[in-house]
């Protein structure tokens, strides 16, 4: 094998890689294009350096030469420009080609979690631009479903154990509460949507404290804020357990994988977990709360991810979510598989036109070896024959 066809040969493999595209000049030079950049001339070529994620680990291939790096130990005051636009990826565009990017796009860019159903007004994404954005990678895709079961399932416990209701249910008549918060600042809100500890009919553990302790806990954020509030309609403040909401900008405020465990209080001691009524008898077992749990697993109420139409419950959505990959498996399986068989049909035709085929080749020097051999004894033949005729003749 020569030169050159080692260089076909690693085209050939390069094509598969990337979407590229070569041509040889009149002096046989070959120039090559990835993803529409020069990346090799006449010159020299220019080479490929990957992005490393400090948080993620993921890396991302970019062109140096293109790029501005003022700070290499900062990336965040530096422009890299990206080997692969993933962001208009499109069968009709004819930009779905390569190895590298399909495996970029099932990774996603990041971490995800169910905030990613959500956009940046914290409203629920719709299906069309759910189906432009994460659900173009599987990996980000199930990771954001499997945290949607995940926070689902803690929020429904742990409002049984510590249940919560609004400061206009808790005090009638009231609808506008004032509060100094975290910050220092004074706030005022609605009455209505100020979600406090509902203390009638929250349930305790054996120590009988308030508040009742949840059984997931946010590293780093409290579930209660005990607050003075000031009502519209009372004349002196009130001290409440003020809800710490989730805030989708704040990770740590957020009920995910990544941000929660068990209770350590109920892990060293299994009584604090809340089964005693409150309000009533202390000294009573809370039996209907043992009722509303067995209830929450068999309660329809949310879905898989904003495509889906049908709400389920925890069961009904694990099967969905595990339907839902082995589905898409299959289907990227099939195709493959059909691909490859194209692949093949396409490389044999090929190979019928520029390559070698020993079995063919040496049949063909045989036939050309008879047909030599052949023709040599004719000619032999006709010699003998001209030199008979002229020794006969100078005989005469």
């Amino acid at each position: 094998m020569d030169l050159r066809d080692k260089r076909d040969l690693l085209l050939d493999e390069l094509s598969g890689m990337v979407k590229m595209s070569y041509r040889e000049d009149n002096m046989g030079v070959v120039h090559v294009e990835v993803e529409g950049t020069e990346f090799i001339d006449e010159v020299t070529f220019h080479p490929v350096a990957g992005l490393v994620d400090r948080k993620t680990g993921f890396i991302t291939p970019y062109w140096p030469h293109l790029s501005e790096i003022k700070d290499p130990r900062d990336p965040s005051k530096n422009y890299y420009y990206p080997v692969f636009d993933t962001t208009n990826v499109s069968a009709e565009k004819d930009t779905d080609i390569g190895e590298i990017k399909a495996l970029l796009m099932a990774r996603g860019t990041g971490w995800t979690n169910f905030t990613d159903f959500y956009n940046e007004n914290g409203t629920r994404l719709t299906a069309e631009d759910y189906q432009k954005g994460i659900a173009n990678s599987i990996m980000m895709n199930s990771e954001a479903e499997l945290d949607t079961l995940l926070h689902q399932l803690v929020i429904t416990i742990n409002d049984l154990f510590s249940p919560l209701t609004t400061v206009a249910s808790a005090y009638e008549g009231a609808t506008t509460a004032t509060y100094v918060n975290d910050k220092g600042e004074t706030v005022q809100v609605d009455a209505s949507k100020l979600r406090i500890l509902d203390e009638k009919n929250c349930p305790v553990g054996s120590d009988l404290k308030l508040p009742p302790r949840e059984l997931f806990v946010r590293n780093g954020c409290e579930r209660y804020t005990l607050t003075e509030v000031q009502l519209d309609n009372m004349a002196e403040p009130v001290m409440m357990y003020l809800y710490n909401e989730e805030d989708l900008e704040n990770d740590s405020t957020l009920y995910t994988m990544k941000n929660i465990s068990i209770n350590e209080d109920m892990i060293k001691q299994e009584s604090y977990l809340p089964h005693l009524k409150f309000a009533d008898n202390t000294e009573a077992v809370d039996h209907q709360l043992g009722t509303n749990l067995s209830l929450i697993w068999t309660k329809q109420e949310f879905n898989l991810n904003p495509s889906d139409t049908t709400p389920c419950g925890f069961s009904g959505f694990y099967v969905k979510w595990i339907g839902e990959i082995g589905n898409t498996g299959n289907v990227y399986r099939s195709t493959a598989q059909s691909l490859e068989g194209t692949k093949e049909e396409i490389e044999f035709s090929r190979q019928g036109v520029i390559g070698v085929s020993s079995d063919e080749e040496l049949t063909t020097m045989i036939k050309y070896q008879s047909a030599y051999n052949a023709a040599s004894r004719y000619i032999n033949v006709v010699n003998e024959m001209i030199e008979h005729l002229v020794t006969s003749l100078g005989h005469v």
